[in-house]
């Protein structure tokens, strides 16, 4: 898959900046909102998502289906992934569904404004990517066919109750994603 280079090796936005406000549509709703209206007094834990037929994206999804809970004492805890919302509900289901607020982002309008930019093809077929992806397998986790821009780049950003970025990870490739314990300390950041 050719590469815009324009934004290829974008930055993620800095922390202490102000979070675009880019109005997303729900899953559940026909109406789009911009990223503020999900603000909260307690913040807001923005995680995305690379593609549904990811494997590492179906593992960190069903762990999020387990850990929400925990999470959302901390912050509202927001989900963006790069599909449409009809395409969406019928794969977020079981251990994949998800009792926060989902967002569609298929032309990754949010990704781009937040900086996050793309990995290298050679960074999804790493000897890292393959040890991980081959866990999640014996896990019960499939691969699908890409559904989206498999080289993109997603990301987890804490972002306190007055817009601004308390902290971010970008993942550096594909089977990079924070652990539950780091989501943790994210979370408490966003409500800070």
């Amino acid at each position: 898959m050719a590469v815009d280079t324009e934004i290829y090796n974008l930055q993620p936005i800095a922390v202490g900046s102000p979070v675009p406000d880019i109005a997303l549509l729900g899953m559940g709703t026909a109406t789009q909102h911009p990223l503020s209206y999900y603000y909260s007094e307690r913040g807001l834990l923005l995680i995305l998502i690379r593609h549904w037929n990811c494997i590492f994206c179906r593992g960190q999804l069903a762990d999020l289906h387990t850990f929400l809970p925990l999470l959302e004492q901390k912050t509202r805890v927001v989900v963006v992934m790069p599909h449409k919302a009809e395409y969406l509900r019928t794969r977020l289901m079981g251990r994949y569904s998800l009792t926060c607020t989902v967002l569609c982002d298929p032309e990754y309008t949010l990704y781009r404004a937040l900086g996050y930019g793309h990995m290298r093809a050679s960074d999804a077929i790493s000897p890292r990517a393959i040890v991980d992806g081959a866990k999640l397998f014996f896990g019960g986790h499939l691969v699908g066919m890409p559904d989206g821009d498999v080289e993109q780049l997603p990301g987890v950003v804490a972002i306190r109750r007055s817009g601004v970025v308390a902290t971010r990870h970008q993942h550096a490739f594909a089977s990079d994603y924070l652990t539950s314990d780091e989501l943790l300390e994210f979370a408490a950041l966003a409500g800070s």
